[in-house]
C-alpha cells in the first residue's frame, strides 16, 4: 500500500488507516473498540484521530489499525461529516459539497475500487466548477455550450 492511497468504501462504518504519522489530534479510546475489517477479522482499536486529505476534506474519528493494509474513507461518515454528496459513474466518483455546490474530491476506479485523488486531473479543486453539472457537461465535450 502507498501511504497516500485512500479507497472510498460504501460499506465501511468508519474511516481507517494503518499509518500513525498521518493522524492529527490523536486520542486514545478508554475502552478499545472492536471492529470487523473487510477481511472479516475482528481487531481492537485503541486510537483515533483526524486526517486532512486536501484543503476541502478533513476526516474525523479516523481509526488507527496498525495491522490493516488499507486507508479507507467511509462514504457514510464523509457524507454526514462534510454535508456532501458522493456520485459514482462507471469509472469515476465525485465528492460534491452540498452547501457551495462545488467538487471537493475525486476518485478513479482502479482494479475494482475507487481510489481517492488528492488533486483532480485537469481540474484543480480550488478552481473547480461552481456547479457539478457544468463540470460534467465540460467533461462530455461541450465546454462552450453553457
Amino acid at each position: 500500500m502507498i501511504n497516500n492511497v485512500w479507497v472510498l468504501d460504501s460499506g465501511a462504518s468508519h474511516h481507517m488507516t494503518s499509518i500513525y504519522s498521518q493522524l492529527d489530534e490523536v486520542q486514545d479510546f478508554s475502552i478499545p473498540l472492536r471492529i470487523t475489517v473487510p477481511t472479516g477479522d475482528v481487531v481492537l482499536v485503541h486510537k483515533k484521530g483526524t486526517i486532512k486529505l486536501n484543503e476541502n476534506i478533513k476526516l474525523y474519528d479516523v481509526l488507527f489499525i496498525p495491522e490493516f493494509r488499507y486507508n479507507l474513507i467511509s462514504i457514510h461518515k464523509i457524507t454526514n461529516e462534510l454535508n456532501c454528496v458522493v456520485t459514482y459513474s462507471v469509472d469515476e466518483c465525485v465528492i460534491q459539497d452540498q452547501t457551495r455546490k462545488r467538487m471537493i474530491g475525486f476518485s478513479r476506479l482502479h482494479d475494482g475500487v475507487y481510489i481517492f485523488t488528492q488533486q483532480v486531473d485537469g481540474y484543480s479543486l480550488a478552481a473547480s466548477s461552481g456547479d457539478i453539472t457544468a463540470l460534467w457537461h465540460a467533461r462530455m465535450g461541450h465546454p462552450s455550450d453553457l
